[in-house]
């Protein structure tokens, strides 16, 4: 009866294994995990533009994405190569996806040198300016909500209700579709 206990030792018991196979398995994965750490870790490092252009392609083969969204995509991706050749502002301000993708190829072009950037510090002082007012802004609009907040709770409203569109003057609109507003100040305009 006892013959086969010494046999089984170095086994487990489901897999029928030995011992040193197991390690063996397990060294061979831990190899093939490293090899493949290691070409990851070869891999040149993306500034987002080359990942930007390939987005803009994918817009342009299945077109659903909004300007607003395409821009809000990219400025994601690319923020830093953006910030670093002072065209962030430029991308916002784009008006099609075409002008989305020349600010890229602008940005991608100062990369590689084929075209010499210049630092610019109006342009880095403007840049700065419309961050800080925007920031303004922003803050402006959420001391708006919570005096609406509380107003909608002391007269059991909800918070829909009482909510307008709002902006600082010359500022950015919050809380309205910005072509509808432009159009219902048009017409105002034009009736008076």
């Amino acid at each position: 009866g006892g013959g086969g206990g010494g046999t089984t030792a170095g086994r487990d018991g489901a897999g029928g294994q030995t011992t040193s196979a197991l390690a063996t398995s397990a060294a061979r994965t831990a190899k093939a995990t490293t090899q493949h750490q290691i070409r990851v870790k070869k891999k040149p490092k993306d500034d987002g533009i080359s990942l930007g252009l390939e987005y803009l392609q994918c817009v342009r083969k299945f077109p659903s994405a909004t300007l607003n969204h395409v821009v809000f995509h990219i400025r994601r991706m690319c923020k830093k190569v953006l910030m670093e050749y002072q065209l962030l502002e430029d991308l916002k301000l784009a008006q099609s996806i075409k002008e989305v993708g020349n600010v890229l190829r602008l940005c991608e072009n100062y990369k590689k040198g084929k075209k010499g950037f210049n630092f610019d510090p109006q342009k880095a002082k403007r840049q700065r300016e419309a961050r800080e007012k925007r920031a303004y802004e922003e803050k402006c609009r959420k001391k708006y909500v919570a005096r609406m907040e509380r107003k909608a709770k002391r007269l059991g409203k909800s918070l829909e209700e009482l909510l307008k569109a709002t902006s600082v003057p010359g500022g950015h609109v919050y809380g309205a579709d910005p072509s509808w507003l432009a159009e219902s100040q048009s017409s105002s305009s034009s009736n008076k």
